[in-house]
């Protein structure tokens, strides 16, 4: 299997190289995906911005433990720009940020195996 945007390595071994578990995780990753972007979008939106870190720092992890490496830098840079108050740099990156997301779940969607999971 190859989803694009992962390296399934990192996410095998974050699941104790079970692949059975990481497909699971990969599925969940997926079935909860959208609302995560709609509470991020909602956060911004209500310029609740503490809320939107914390959701962003829970994606953070989620992006680690299945191997999305790219959408965990993206994630820890908009982490750190809400910590350190620079809301504007946040709020310059979100669509991008969001997008790349995205672009993750699309690909764990094309995966036949992970989506009967």
């Amino acid at each position: 299997m190859k989803i694009i945007g992962i390296d399934e390595s990192i996410g095998l071994h974050n699941c104790s190289e079970n692949e059975e578990v990481y497909y699971i995780v990969l599925k969940s990753v997926y079935d909860e995906g959208y609302k995560k972007i709609e509470l991020m979008n909602t956060a911004i939106d209500t310029k609740d911005y503490k809320a939107y870190g914390i959701h962003v720092h829970g994606l953070k992890s989620v992006a680690l433990s299945i191997g999305a490496i790219d959408l965990f830098h993206m994630a820890r840079v908009q982490e750190l720009a809400i910590k350190e108050g620079d809301i504007l740099f946040a709020l310059n990156n979100n669509n991008n940020f969001i997008m790349k997301y995205k672009a993750v779940l699309n690909e764990i969607s094309k995966c036949k195996k992970i989506m009967r999971s």
